[in-house]
């Protein structure tokens, strides 16, 4: 019941810190054909408003968050009132923000925001400050989408993959 309550009021996207890292182009980027979109949160951690989308960085761990009857030990029952609901809805985020520590090579950072009345899930990020074009992308792909973007004022680049090194570069 959980699961389907996220899925039918929140919406989440899933960010990463590392844009070269070549198994998130692999498993997200359409084996390395797509592409990655930089943004600077610069300003969102510095101005952090109510208007903006709630963010936070992932948690890595060999537990899982549960809410079963254990959640009862960890509750503060006495003072449930003043207490009990904000230790449910920490648990709760904490269970939304943490992953299994396999996936520590992401570097995720998530955000989660209701839906709209209107069923929007957009998630309303303007601050783009480049675009990775992925080191597999088709040519006439890769030209169509510069000649789209040509007016921004953002960088794009075009990935490509280090000769000696597994490591990926702009």
């Amino acid at each position: 019941r959980i699961f389907s309550l996220i899925d039918n009021k929140f919406g989440i996207a899933s960010l990463t810190s590392s844009f070269n890292n070549p198994l998130m182009w692999s498993h997200y980027a359409s084996s390395h054909r797509g592409i990655c979109i930089e943004y600077d949160f610069k300003d969102y951690f510095v101005n952090n408003i109510d208007s903006k989308p709630f963010l936070s960085e992932i948690t890595y761990s060999n537990s899982r968050i549960t809410l079963d009857a254990s959640i009862l030990d960890r509750i503060d029952l006495k003072n449930i009132e003043k207490h009990g609901k904000f230790d449910i809805v920490e648990l709760f985020l904490e269970g939304l923000f943490t992953k299994y520590i396999a996936w520590e090579y992401e570097q995720e950072w998530r955000s989660i925001i209701p839906i709209k009345s209107d069923g929007n899930r957009e998630l309303e990020i303007s601050n783009i400050s480049a675009i990775y074009l992925g080191n597999k992308m088709e040519d006439n792909v890769a030209k169509e989408i510069i000649h789209i973007l040509k007016d921004r004022d953002f960088a794009i680049y075009k990935m490509k993959n280090e000769i000696s090194e597994y490591k990926m570069t702009p």
